[in-house]
């Protein structure tokens, strides 16, 4: 959802820069959930050197996140938020975007690992092995 928040509002802001964050922000990555941690943290880089449309489109994506975290709500949930008292309601909206935030570091870590052999620790062993 964050992923697609903040692809809307690029799309809003600065939509002859679409095409350009689409390399990160792949539609078809938006569908299947595959966009990661690193693809965000790049467009969000590139987005600090736009200067001034940054605090925009930031702010538009956070404001569609916002909105479309509650439009996900159970009817009966978002009736027992609002009828909590302010400070509790906010304490829930902090605590459901703890959880959105949750949802995006979860997702899996590339690892590497080169396939080890004798003597890949210690690489002088191969020069004393004879022929």
């Amino acid at each position: 959802m964050l992923v697609a928040a903040l692809h809307q509002g690029i799309a809003d802001r600065l939509p002859s820069r679409l095409e350009f964050y689409e390399n990160w922000l792949r539609p078809e990555g938006l569908h299947s959930g595959t966009i990661g941690l690193a693809q965000v943290v790049a467009v969000l880089s590139f987005l600090r050197t736009e200067g001034e449309p940054y605090h925009h489109v930031t702010r538009r994506a956070g404001e569609y996140a916002g909105q479309w975290t509650v439009d996900a709500l159970s009817p009966v949930r978002r009736r027992v938020v609002d009828a909590l008292p302010r400070p509790l309601r906010a304490r829930v909206a902090l605590r459901i975007c703890r959880n959105l935030v949750r949802v995006m570091r979860r997702q899996p870590r590339p690892r590497a690992a080169a396939p080890r052999r004798r003597g890949d620790r210690h690489p002088r062993v191969h020069l004393l092995r004879r022929p």
